[in-house]
């Protein structure tokens, strides 16, 4: 993970047990798993409350084979940028383009917004 986070110029937090403590609480889905052998009764949505600095969060913790996954508000955006064209993006969707350091998308998706981005790191796909 530190590399990736390196790679990509991303910050990468970590939290100590005790910092987790404080909100475990408050989690909407404590895991019995989690609590048995880490001690406390959760790991991954304690960890985006606590780097959202808001106290919640906007989706709960979800889990797969490979991850699991929680997101915190003012961490994730996703944005329409309409039939391609700057003159059809919301004035929304151009606030948050303009307000976010990192974007992430289709490489020719990216292009057409390319002036709004200017500047900013962004993480391309094919």
């Amino acid at each position: 993970m530190a590399t990736l986070a390196q790679e990509l110029a991303l910050p990468l937090e970590f939290f100590s047990r005790e910092e987790i403590g404080v909100v475990q609480d408050a989690m909407p889905t404590p895991s019995a798993a989690v609590e048995k052998h880490i001690g406390v009764k959760s790991v991954c949505e304690a960890a985006a409350i606590l780097a959202s600095r808001s106290g919640a969060l906007i989706v709960p913790k979800r889990s797969s084979r490979n991850a699991t996954v929680a997101i915190g508000p003012n961490q994730l955006y996703i944005v329409g940028i309409g039939p391609g064209s700057l003159e059809h993006l919301t004035l929304r969707a151009t606030e948050v383009l303009q307000s976010v350091a990192c974007v992430a998308g289709y490489s020719l998706y990216l292009d057409l917004i390319q002036p709004l981005i200017a500047g900013k790191q962004t993480l391309r796909s094919e």
